[in-house]
């Protein structure tokens, strides 16, 4: 289990959160989008950080509930999620970790992390303070989500591909292969997700064994098109 420092600021804000929860039994992981991949890292979190959660299904109502007497609510957007601020630290709760482009995919995704609560979830502390977290295979795949998401939509940059790289380089021994792999294959999303690693192997020079699948020349061929796209971001 990793023991990580963050400002003083930082942790106030993660202990008071967890507490919340916790004491009122609501299951609960740290998201770590984009902006929180440091937190895997084990670097510290910049002063422009927030905190990015997820609260499972089954307690989200009360959650809401819970949150909204407790903390001051800075905004509410019930498409995606309600965002609250503990000190000066923004706190969202997502209603959704990734989005996928069908719905039976989304359906598939959205079960799932609702099946990781509890004992199955990571663990990290954060100086004194124990705070559940994606395990790194499930992690991996909602990392490209967002990767995904944003090169659909033309707004993805390179610094994207860096961080999901930085992410395999230092997990890349915690990650199930067939698991990932097996999971991938139900999302129908094997192949972008090996083409997109081509880029962190050919263009990005990660060590290939750092990627958990194998990279052919298939995968390379969409690469430079990955790529100019990027670019051009």
């Amino acid at each position: 289990m990793e023991i990580l420092k963050m400002p003083n600021n930082r942790i106030a804000a993660v202990d008071n959160l967890s507490n919340l929860l916790h004491e009122n039994k609501i299951d609960f992981f740290v998201l770590n989008g984009l902006s929180l991949t440091r937190l895997d890292f084990g670097s510290t979190w910049s002063n422009d950080d927030g905190i990015n959660f997820y609260v499972f299904s089954k307690d989200r109502e009360k959650a809401l509930t819970l949150l909204k007497e407790h903390l001051q609510t800075s905004e509410d957007d019930s498409s995606g999620y309600c965002q609250y601020t503990i000190g000066s630290i923004p706190c969202k709760l997502f209603y959704q970790t990734a989005f996928w482009d069908s719905k039976s995919k989304q359906r598939y995704w959205d079960n799932l992390i609702d099946s990781y609560f509890g004992d199955i979830l990571d663990h990290v502390w954060i100086n004194d303070v124990e705070i559940p977290i994606l395990p790194p295979t499930l992690y991996a795949i909602n990392l490209f989500a967002h990767i995904y998401h944003l090169y659909k939509s033309r707004s993805q940059t390179i610094e994207h591909f860096l961080e999901w790289k930085k992410f395999f380089e230092e997990k890349h021994d915690e990650i199930v292969e067939q698991e990932l792999i097996a999971k991938l294959d139900k999302l129908g999303m094997l192949r972008e997700f090996k083409a997109f690693g081509a880029v962190l192997v050919k263009a990005l020079d990660m060590d290939e064994r750092s990627f958990p699948c194998t990279i052919t020349d298939s995968d390379q061929s969409s690469m430079v098109e990955i790529m100019e796209r990027v670019i051009d971001n």
